[in-house]
């Protein structure tokens, strides 16, 4: 199941890779996470783990996340592990040295139990792929 958001940014590729690249700029742009810490590498590379807090719930839950591409000043996918079923967020880039556009994909694969929450968890996920978005292009119009 997967939700996609795409958002123009009127910011040049390389000034919003220089954010989107960096996962410990995360709490600094993301208002429902929290707590960066880098686990292996710095969270940049193929291979890199980190940790975060997830605050949208009730209680804050920790999240592991592991980069599984990385292609700089391009895309980012990452796993994210933690909830009851993992989910991997692709991040790619493309457009001008003015503007750019930020093609953003969650995805969930539910097991045949899990199945029976679709519609809970792909209104979840919509809502995380709009905030993740949204969230990221207005902190760049803003700076």
């Amino acid at each position: 199941m997967k939700a996609e958001r795409i958002v123009e940014i009127s910011r040049g590729r390389t000034a919003v890779w220089e954010v989107l690249g960096n996962p410990s700029l995360l709490p600094v742009w993301f208002d429902d996470i929290e707590n960066f810490r880098a686990l292996e590498g710095d969270g940049t590379a193929i291979g890199d783990i980190y940790k975060i807090t997830y605050t949208r719930f009730r209680r804050p839950i920790g999240l592991k996340v592991t980069v599984l591409e990385a292609e700089v000043g391009n895309s980012l996918l990452q796993r994210f592990t933690g909830l009851p079923a993992a989910f991997t967020i692709a991040c790619s880039l493309g457009g001008t040295a003015r503007k750019t556009t930020l093609d953003a994909e969650v995805d969930v694969k539910l097991s045949l139990v899990q199945r029976a929450f679709t519609p809970i968890v792909h209104g979840y996920i919509d809502r995380l792929a709009v905030d993740l978005s949204e969230g990221f292009k207005n902190h760049l119009e803003a700076k």
